[in-house]
């Protein structure tokens, strides 16, 4: 009976803590987006939702699974509302250390999150580009009135290079971005903007200038229809996408990547 109730016990307490964190996870949220420089809310952004659940091995290997994709958009006054996800959640058992994390991030051309500066950096080898904080970390909030009350999401303007705006934008819209091909309206608006500014740029640039094979990639997913833009892309250059290897693989001209975004157009 001893062995029982301590059984019993884990797996109540699992079962509150998940909870807590699903009930965090799929709230109905609110909040606002600011320019940090004026503190006043920005209209028509676009703002990034999902969810991840991961938990341990029970006998081998482990979980995870992406719990919902959502984007909405700033009104006038730089508010935002997420709807409440409660029909997308996932349990684990016991043992297995299962955790849910949300994240709500915003995407704005030509602006960053506050404290995303790892977003677009690279290691010491210039070969990976670390995390986002806002993509990977649940931001603060409090509950009132059964919404989930976001603390403000704040931008500020920044001049990123051309490998560094694509490599830390697509992180911003993968977090809104689902996994179907038919996309919402809100993911193809999203699309667009990313598309028109990045398209300009790219095609501006001296037709012959190399663009590394990370970027060139990375900017496929800002085509409206990204698999036209990177199946243009790859038949421009089969070789070059078969590579295993972003570090050696030949650059492309940024003629080729301008004709690859217009083609998802």
């Amino acid at each position: 009976m001893g062995w029982l109730a301590v059984v019993l016990g884990l797996c109540l307490l699992s079962l509150f803590t998940q909870l807590s964190g699903i009930v965090a996870a799929c709230s109905p949220k609110l909040g606002m987006v600011v320019d940090a420089a004026t503190g006043k809310g920005m209209p028509n952004v676009f703002v990034m939702a999902s969810a991840s659940f991961e938990a341990g091995p029970l006998v081998h290997g482990s979980s995870h699974k992406a719990l919902y994709n959502v984007i909405a958009r700033t009104d006038s006054n730089g508010n935002y509302a997420i709807p409440s996800q409660y029909l997308h959640f996932a349990l684990g058992f016991p043992g297995t250390n299962p955790t849910i994390t949300w994240i709500v991030t915003a995407f704005a051309p030509g602006y960053a999150v506050i404290g995303d500066e790892d977003g677009w950096r690279t290691d010491e080898n210039g070969d990976a580009f670390f995390w986002a904080r806002s993509t990977s970390e649940s931001p603060a909030s409090k509950r009132s009135d059964g919404y989930l009350i976001v603390e403000p999401i704040q931008l500020r303007s920044v001049k990123l290079s051309l490998p560094e705006a694509a490599a830390y934008y697509r992180k911003l819209l993968a977090v809104g971005f689902g996994r179907d091909d038919a996309p919402e309206p809100n993911e193809v608006q999203a699309r667009q903007r990313a598309h028109d500014f990045f398209t300009p740029w790219i095609c501006s640039e001296s037709p012959d200038l190399a663009v590394d094979m990370r970027t060139a990639r990375y900017l496929m997913i800002f085509g409206v229809a990204e698999r036209r833009s990177e199946d243009r892309l790859k038949e421009i250059d089969p070789a070059k996408w078969g590579s295993l290897s972003y570090s050696g693989a030949l650059p492309y001209s940024a003629v080729q990547v301008c004709d690859a975004l217009r083609a998802g157009e």
